[in-house]
């Protein structure tokens, strides 16, 4: 290896820097309004409320738009954080508080809707965030955190 990192790190790291690379003028413009990274987390999770709502009441496609929405205002949290040097394991938490979120509901509702199997939903519902949670945790086993 050419770094000593483990390749997934060397993966992230790399994926980072094109994204920091290419949301560059994203990220100035939301810094000249004053919009934060933690900001846009909360907007994404704003923005796909909707997709809940129009997936109960059968409007596909309208609920789908939302949720793409707020995938896309998800893109740019993590580059204006490094952008604007305020990048922190809170920041990080609530983030992913509201990917998983997002993601849960999604499977939720999906479910719900009988658009997929319940085995797959109860799956993607309750073994994949244990998995994820507890693969997580042993990673950072040792990483001080702030």
């Amino acid at each position: 290896m050419k770094s000593g990192k483990r390749i997934p790190e060397r993966f992230e790291k790399k994926n980072q820097e094109i994204r920091d690379k290419l949301f560059r003028p994203i990220s100035a413009l939301f810094t000249k309004l004053n919009i934060t990274a933690n900001e846009l987390s909360n907007l994404k999770l704003i923005v796909f409320f909707p997709f809940v709502i129009f997936a109960l009441r059968n409007n596909f496609k309208l609920a789908f738009l939302f949720l793409i929405f707020s995938i896309l205002i998800d893109l740019f949290d993590g580059p204006l954080a490094r952008f604007q040097k305020k990048f922190s394991d809170r920041g990080k938490f609530i983030d992913i508080l509201g990917d998983f979120t997002i993601y849960l509901s999604v499977c939720l509702v999906l479910t719900y809707t009988n658009l997929l199997n319940t085995n797959i939903g109860a799956y993607h519902l309750f073994v994949f965030p244990l998995i994820v949670i507890l693969s997580t945790l042993r990673k950072h086993e040792y990483t001080k955190t702030d």
